[in-house]
């Protein structure tokens, strides 16, 4: 076994263990709060902290087993005609985020001005 088996097995368990653990605090949470009517308030602010630390073990794991999603920008082996449809295909992937991003960077100017959160 190669220490690449071994640190994909860790991080498998390591998942595996995050989301028992978020399912069981949302589940404490939740009976805590709607049984014995006792908030737990600060309890809560685990789940997305660990949410986060679970997406990043879920794209190594992904990239390790070449399963995540990849974007070639412009394949090097394809044929002359091939590559203006997939340049073309580029520059409208980054005018459409590029409004994206715009439109949202002013909506969070809008909500700061406003100085809602």
């Amino acid at each position: 076994m190669t220490i690449t088996h071994a640190i994909s097995g860790l991080e498998r368990v390591l998942m595996s263990l995050l989301l028992g653990m978020m399912a069981a605090i949302t589940f404490v949470e939740v009976t805590a709060r709607f049984i014995f009517h006792v908030p737990l308030a600060h309890v809560s602010e685990f789940v997305p902290n660990l949410f986060a630390w679970l997406t990043f073990l879920g794209v190594s794991a992904t990239e390790k087993s070449g399963a995540h999603f990849g974007l070639n920008l412009v394949p090097k082996d394809a044929p002359t005609w091939a590559r203006a449809p997939a340049a073309a295909r580029l520059l409208g992937n980054g005018i459409f985020f590029g409004v994206v991003a715009f439109y949202g960077a002013l909506m969070c100017l809008l909500s700061y001005t406003k100085g809602e959160t």
